[in-house]
This record gives C-alpha cells, sequence and structure tokens, in this order.
C-alpha cells in the first residue's frame, strides 16, 4: 500500500496530533472491517489504542485518583475493546449484559477476543445514545452522560472527528498500517 503519513496535517487545534505507521495494524482494520466496524469504530479504536488490538493494552485500563496514584478502573469504568468502551454503557444496551450489576464487570472482558461483539455493542451504544451523548460518555461514563458538554469531552469529540475525517481522505487509511493520534489526557 502507498499511503503512508501525509505530508502535512489538517491542524487540530489545542491538542498535540500526529500521523505514525503502527506495523500490524493495518491487519487489525481489516479484521475489524470484516467484522461490521465503520469509520466511526475504526476512528474510536485509533485514538483509544496504538494497534487496535485490545489484548495489547492493561486489563480494563487505568485511570488516575485524586493523588495522582495509577489504579485500576473497576465496575462501570471497565474498559474493554479495541475502543475501550465502558462497562456501565455496555451493559445498558447489550441484551445478555443488561441484568449484570457493576461487579460484573470482567463479563465484558469477552470484547477483547470477540470482534464482532466489540463492534457489535459499540454500534448499539451510538445507536441507542446518539453520537454526541455516546461520545461524551465514552469518554468519562456516566458523568460524561450527565454533562456531556465538558471541556475535555468537546476535545474529544473533535479528536474523534478529525481522525475520522484523515482516513477519509484516502481509503487506503482504512486498511493500512497508518494511524491517525490525538494526545488527550487519560481520565
Amino acid at each position: 500500500m502507498s499511503a503512508g503519513c501525509p505530508a502535512e496535517l489538517v491542524p487540530l487545534p489545542g491538542m498535540r496530533h500526529g500521523c505514525m505507521i503502527v506495523p500490524g495494524l493495518g491487519l487489525n482494520k481489516s479484521l475489524y472491517i470484516s467484522a461490521g466496524a465503520d469509520l466511526s469504530f475504526l476512528a474510536s479504536a485509533m485514538i483509544e489504542t496504538n494497534q487496535m488490538d485490545p489484548a495489547s493494552y492493561p486489563k480494563g485500563d487505568f485511570k488516575y485518583d485524586k493523588q495522582g496514584n495509577k489504579v485500576p478502573k473497576i465496575n462501570d469504568e471497565f474498559n474493554a475493546g479495541a475502543c475501550k468502551q465502558n462497562w456501565g454503557m455496555m451493559r445498558q444496551v447489550y441484551g445478555p449484559w443488561k441484568s449484570m450489576k457493576p461487579e460484573q464487570y470482567e463479563t465484558c472482558y469477552e470484547l477483547t477476543q470477540n470482534r464482532r461483539l466489540d463492534v457489535a455493542i459499540y454500534k448499539q451504544s451510538m445507536l441507542q445514545f446518539g453520537e454526541t451523548k455516546f461520545l461524551a460518555g465514552h469518554r468519562n461514563g456516566s458523568l460524561g452522560l450527565a454533562n456531556p458538554n465538558t471541556p475535555d469531552i468537546n476535545n474529544f469529540i473533535a479528536a474523534w472527528r478529525w481522525t475520522k475525517d484523515r482516513i477519509l481522505s484516502d481509503p487506503e487509511y482504512l486498511t493500512n498500517d497508518v494511524r491517525f493520534w490525538a494526545q488527550l489526557p487519560p481520565i
């Protein structure tokens, strides 16, 4: 594939951003597309993980507590899948998990092995919550769902839209090793 990083990137105001080549990313993009992923999913996954490989990041991810210590996410904050979807939203939209409790969060770790389920839950969440509210909740869980117009969420949405636009700029970006990134602080 010939499309590499563009010589110049469209600016993303207020955020560090860029493009890089990640060996193996093209294969993971292709596998997710085969599992039904759309452009929205690819943009989310590209923001969240370098290789779009959920097995490559710490189980459930992490956050920083009030003292600045790195601690694992649990309960409804737990993340799984290439887009790091949170358990709180997943159990609201996915039928078999709707009756589950926050403490049963490790159930969703299945998304690290099941691309079709990962994509299906992402799409169902987007459909149920609507784009803006979904992205707010995707970024900041129940706090984002309750208050979807914070500066941090607006930056996340801007980065997501910027990433989608970059992927759309050349069809090869759907399946090659190019990753567009925007630096967003972990929350």
